[in-house]
């Protein structure tokens, strides 16, 4: 692909190939235009110069019956003599001849007219007219290069400015593509000023109309920056605040089972040690998984599978999880058979169901349910665990919240859940399990990503829905 190091450079030779093209043709207009024109004015002398000449040939005829001259007339035509005549009678007899005109007619003493002749090798315009009262015809001749030489330095005078202006309008050209390229300049000063922090938006209103596409295109490439950097920054943030509680407990544990007194002791605080990095294994996850669902690019860069077979994946990742607390999975998926980008719907499901699971009791149901009809697909996870009251639903969306101290989870479960459906431009409600005790989450996703539903969900009084946070 050809690489443009100058787009001033490429302005100009462009001009000035366009501008050489249109003056070569103009030119070779104007040179035909001036051929023509000087051809008609030529044969208009001509003739005018043949009626002159037989005029006084019919006066002179007419009294002495003659007009050939003494003296012996040149066999060839003399490229001295411009312009040459001769005067015939109808049978062929000569009666008069300029000097440097041939013995012989130019043309036969039978044609009319204008004509093109070659003697002697020099090409001669020539014009033969007839006499309305005489026997006599004349016949007069002009040098071809004759004609040529005015034509040419007519278009001489044509041609010299013309290639004396090129110069001229490659400055120009030069000067005003310079000018017009300031504000492109003026822009690369301005950015090239600013620190790697700095995303203010520019000032797309003091440019010219050809560069405001482009300032808006800078403008929204610095907004995803920012948003980047504030997701970067908000992440290492969390990190740093919520792994340190963690990792103290991890070194706390180890402590504590360097300086056991028994085995037994040993063995406690090595299980504790292993809870504890289970923990921040989970929450580092967590943490990972909100950032690449708040960067916007999960949804577009995973496949579309069918929900069902996600939801399998997901169980068959936490039968661990399911085995330790001993409770029961319901699974019920009537015509269940939609796709959806499979990353977030896995994270959906895994961090529901995996909620589902720690907080039902020993021996607890779980209950599934994928329904699909036209207008979306809804799910629904059900625990029999002590629920959530209606007044801290919408605040158990939010990040890090935890609604009771006796649960070690790190309050992001329901936060990736709600990306998820937003991300998804889905619908999220929570309401009291039936039979009580327990929390259903109803989630609505619509079947094409990105188009909300047409027939929404009905929602119990006092529940909230995810665009409720708004």
């Amino acid at each position: 692909m050809l690489r443009i190091r100058s787009l001033r450079r490429r302005v100009v030779s462009a001009v000035l190939l366009s501008v050489s093209a249109v003056l070569v043709l103009l030119g070779i207009a104007v040179q035909s235009a001036i051929e023509r024109s000087s051809g008609l004015e030529f044969d208009e002398r001509l003739a005018q110069q043949a009626q002159v000449i037989l005029a006084y040939a019919d006066h002179e005829f007419a009294e002495t019956g003659t007009l050939v001259p003494e003296e012996p007339a040149p066999t060839a035509p003399s490229g001295d003599h411009e312009v040459i005549y001769q005067v015939w009678t109808l049978q062929g007899v000569p009666v008069h001849r300029s000097k440097g005109a041939p013995q012989r007619p130019l043309v036969a003493t039978d044609r009319r007219g204008f004509m093109d002749v070659r003697l002697e090798g020099a090409l001669w315009r020539t014009y033969a007219q007839r006499s309305a009262d005489m026997p006599l015809v004349v016949q007069i001749g002009e040098l071809a290069s004759h004609r040529n030489q005015i034509s040419a330095r007519a278009w001489s005078a044509v041609r010299t400015p013309a290639l004396l202006a090129l110069p001229l309008l490659a400055a120009l050209v030069w000067w005003l593509t310079t000018t017009a390229l300031l504000p492109v300049e003026r822009l690369a000063r301005e950015i090239r000023a600013r620190t790697a922090g700095d995303v203010t938006p520019l000032d797309v209103g003091s440019m010219p109309e050809e560069f405001t596409g482009l300032g808006t295109e800078l403008n929204s490439l610095m907004s995803r920056q920012r948003d980047a950097l504030l997701r970067e920054q908000r992440f290492s943030a969390d990190a740093a605040h919520e792994l340190r509680t963690p990792l103290a407990a991890v070194r706390t544990q180890a402590q504590v089972a360097l300086r056991a007194q028994s085995p037994s002791e040993r063995n406690h605080a090595l299980q504790q040690l292993i809870a504890g990095v289970d923990r921040s294994g989970r929450l580092i996850t967590q943490l990972l998984s909100l950032a690449r669902l708040e960067s916007g690019g999960v949804a577009g860069s995973t496949a579309c599978r069918e929900v069902g077979d996600v939801l399998a994946d997901v169980l068959h990742d936490l039968a661990p999880s399911i085995d330790k607390h001993a409770v029961s999975i319901q699974v019920s998926r009537p015509g269940a058979g939609a796709a959806l980008p499979q990353e977030p719907v896995y994270l959906m499901l895994r961090n529901l169901i995996d909620n589902a699971v720690r907080h039902s009791p020993v021996g607890g149901i779980v209950r599934i349910e994928l329904r699909e009809s036209d207008r979306g697909l809804q799910i629904l996870i059900a625990d029999q665990g002590p629920g959530i009251p209606v007044e801290q639903r919408l605040s158990a969306l939010d990040r890090f919240r935890r609604l009771t101290d006796s649960y070690a989870g790190s309050g992001l479960g329901l936060s990736i859940v709600a990306q998820v459906v937003e991300l998804l431009k889905g619908r999220l409600e929570m309401q009291d399990a039936s039979p009580a005790p327990g929390l259903e989450v109803l989630i609505f996703l619509p079947l094409a990503p990105g188009r909300p539903p047409v027939h929404p969900l009905p929602a119990s009084d006092g529940l909230p829905r995810k665009g409720d946070r708004a």
